[in-house]
């Protein structure tokens, strides 16, 4: 059937063997066809669907692979097996980089899904170290990797791969980040539940604190939702900051039925400049009540600025403090009082005579509760006073064998020296 064979061949130059050329690179070589000596090629046809479908008007068949003529025979060449499973059988060899890949190029596979493929393929038999090599090829979706990695436990292999993609912003989308990063946080919040000691849990804690503060593509909404109801207090005041919305954070605390704040996180909220602000928050001071006093005093005695806003809060605390604060206190105020501040508006003229009234009161009351002695402590009574018992009665029943039942005579008195001795007891 040469005669009728039809289209335009890509070579007719006559050639022993198909596939390799003078200027032609042998890397790009995928198979060779060796034909006998004596059948010159005369002609290959790629494209030969109208020739296939020919028979049938209005039709169109599609077959693999190409025609190659010679001078005595024709040959058709088409795969033995379909590409998709050729590139899977190169996974399986380990020669997707080798073959694999140069195969999908060459007749248009999609490459990512066949990898995908591959990967779910070894991840139902259990070979999840191979299944995670194909996944980070296949570009698949976070969402699908970080599901399979927690349905096995390997929340460490989540929290490094959530890490490495936020390391590289540019290369995602605004909508990627978010989603990666609230991942990475409910991550970091999950860990932290599970972990018992307080060692693990403080390095968990660390580099969460550090994702709360420097990243600016979570939720806001959801982690200051979810921290405070896992008790991660420190986490939540550290993205109240970051965030600037610390004055919403402390009423949610409150609101949310919050007992009391740890030195460390009163540390914290003064170090960044918030003492004032808790302080002067709707029952911000409930929250600072197991604080020790002179913590509390140092910490107001650093934020009056003179104005004497603090000195009512100060002057609750003058009962309780030692005569060292006490005698810092009136340094301080006299200094202040000293060199008053300008008050912070041009339009309040009244507010640095105001304040300086208040600072002279406290610090007259703190003169008064310095020069007073410290009234001693005292025992307090006890909650209940024990009754006096009455004095065991007699032992009752018959008498001891061996002793008399009657009573003893009294002990004689000794007679005076140069007297006779007394006469001899007669037994009855």
């Amino acid at each position: 059937d040469n005669g009728r064979a039809s289209g335009r061949p890509t070579s007719s130059n006559p050639s022993p063997r198909f596939g390799a050329s003078a200027d032609t690179s042998r890397d790009s070589i995928m198979q060779n066809f060796l034909l006998p000596a004596d059948e010159p090629v005369c002609g290959i046809l790629s494209d030969y669907a109208a020739v296939a479908g020919a028979d049938q008007p209005g039709t169109t068949a599609k077959l693999d692979g190409f025609l190659l003529w010679t001078a005595h025979s024709l040959y058709h060449c088409r795969p033995k097996m379909p590409p998709e499973d050729i590139f899977m059988a190169l996974v399986e060899a380990r020669l997707e980089h080798q073959g694999g890949e140069v195969l999908g190029m060459t007749v248009g596979l999609d490459v990512l899904r066949l990898y995908e493929a591959a990967a779910d393929l070894h991840w139902t038999r259990g070979e999840h170290g191979r299944a995670l090599d194909l996944y980070y090829q296949s570009n698949v979706p976070s969402a699908k990797l970080i599901g399979r990695l927690l349905s096995i436990g390997r929340l460490d292999v989540v929290l490094t791969h959530l890490r490495s993609q936020l390391l590289m912003p540019d290369a995602l989308s605004l909508g990627e980040r978010r989603q990666l990063s609230d991942l990475l946080v409910h991550c970091y919040i999950y860990r932290a539940l599970q972990t018992e000691s307080d060692h693990s849990r403080k390095e968990v804690l660390e580099p969460l604190e550090q994702l709360l503060e420097h990243n600016g593509d979570y939720s806001t909404e959801r982690s200051l939702a979810s921290l405070p109801s896992c008790n991660l207090i420190k986490p939540f005041l550290v993205a109240a900051h970051a965030r600037g919305t610390m004055a919403s954070a402390l009423q949610q605390l409150i609101s949310s039925g919050f007992s009391s704040l740890s030195a460390p996180l009163f540390d914290y909220l003064v170090s960044h400049g918030y003492l004032v602000m808790l302080l002067l928050s709707v029952r911000g001071g409930w929250l600072i009540r197991d604080i020790d006093p002179e913590i509390r005093f140092q910490a107001l005695l650093a934020a009056e600025d003179g104005s004497g806003r603090l000195a009512p809060m100060i002057e609750k605390l003058l009962t309780q403090l030692a005569a060292g604060s006490l005698q810092a206190l009136l340094s301080r105020l006299l200094a202040l009082l000293d060199d008053p501040q300008p008050p912070p508006h041009d339009d309040d003229q009244d507010a640095q005579p105001a304040g300086s009234v208040l600072l002279a009161e406290l610090a007259l009351k703190a003169a008064l509760q310095l020069a007073s002695p410290l009234p001693a402590p005292t025992r307090p009574p006890p909650l209940l006073t024990p009754p006096s018992l009455p004095p065991p009665p007699p032992p009752a029943g018959p008498p001891l064998v061996g002793l008399p039942s009657t009573p003893l005579p009294p002990r004689p008195t000794p007679a005076p020296a140069g007297s006779p001795p007394p006469p001899p007891l007669q037994s009855p």
